[in-house]
C-alpha cells in the first residue's frame, strides 16, 4: 500500500497557507488604504490597551457599522502587538 503523501506548508485544516496569507494581505491592505487615505482615522487611547487582561475583555462600539469597527480594531491590536506606533 502506497503511503499518501501530504502537500506541506498547510494549515491544520488542509488549507494551503499562501492562500490563507493572500487573503489577509488584501483584507489588510484594503482597509489600511480606506483607514489611512480615504477616512484619516486616528486612534487615541492605545497606552491603555496595554494594561488589559489577557482574557475576558469586551470592545463595544458606540454606533452600528459592520465592517470598520472590527478592521480597525484588528489593524490597533496589531499594531500593539507588533511594536508600532
Amino acid at each position: 500500500m502506497k503511503k499518501i503523501r501530504r502537500l506541506p506548508y498547510r494549515d491544520p485544516f488542509g488549507y494551503p497557507l499562501w492562500a490563507k496569507r493572500m487573503v489577509i494581505f488584501w483584507f489588510g491592505t484594503v482597509t489600511w488604504y480606506r483607514l489611512n487615505r480615504i477616512h484619516r482615522t486616528t486612534v487615541e487611547g492605545m497606552e491603555h490597551l496595554k494594561d488589559l487582561p489577557d482574557e475576558n475583555v469586551l470592545f463595544v462600539s458606540n454606533h452600528q457599522t459592520y465592517f470598520m469597527d472590527v478592521a480597525s480594531m484588528f489593524l490597533a491590536f496589531m499594531h500593539l502587538r507588533n511594536g508600532m506606533p
